[in-house]
């Protein structure tokens, strides 16, 4: 079964058979942090991919991430409609 929600006024679905992003916000509605790890080189990834970026393998489990970890975050403003801003605003 889909899991379907609504996120800022905005539709999410995510299939069943998207099995990385269903993992994902399984622990995410836990409430508890994981990111994807690659089984074979161990390099840790976002958003959840099918194959590491770094190593090609399908292989993968979901890490518990630590409390303390700092994730470095930032918005792309791809749009035109406000030219004279910059692409990228960092967030705090």
């Amino acid at each position: 079964m889909p899991i379907r929600a609504e996120y800022l006024g905005m539709g999410l679905s995510v299939d069943d058979l998207d099995i990385e992003n269903t993992e994902y916000f399984r622990h995410c509605a836990e409430h508890d942090f994981h990111l994807q790890a690659c089984a074979q080189c161990g390099q840790l990834r976002y958003p959840p991919t099918t194959a590491c970026p770094w190593c090609a393998s399908l292989e993968s489990v979901f890490s518990d991430v630590a409390p303390g970890l700092a994730l470095p975050q930032w918005t792309i403003d791809e749009t035109a409609t406000q030219p004279e801003k910059p692409w990228r605003y960092p967030q705090e």
